[in-house]
């Protein structure tokens, strides 16, 4: 459950993945703070509302084109 303060003062508690809120006292639809757990994210999300997975390691060619030449280190 998310606690939700309306700009009129009144507070409520919603669903996470229910429908958008409204006061029960006077109606107002205005959100002025939310107060909610803080999302556990693994890899690459997107969106409020995301649901993620644990990604597995996977190998990387940084040169697709053969070897990168080294820049010269000697002190000409």
């Amino acid at each position: 459950m998310i606690d939700v303060t309306f700009t009129c003062d009144h507070s409520a508690k919603v669903k996470e993945n229910g429908a958008a809120p409204q006061c029960q006292v006077c109606g107002c639809r205005r959100v002025a703070r939310v107060k909610a757990p803080a999302p556990r994210i693994r890899g690459t999300a997107r969106g409020p509302h995301c649901e993620t997975q644990n990604l597995e390691p996977q190998a990387v060619n940084l040169a697709p084109g053969g070897r990168l030449p080294l820049k010269d280190n000697t002190d000409a």
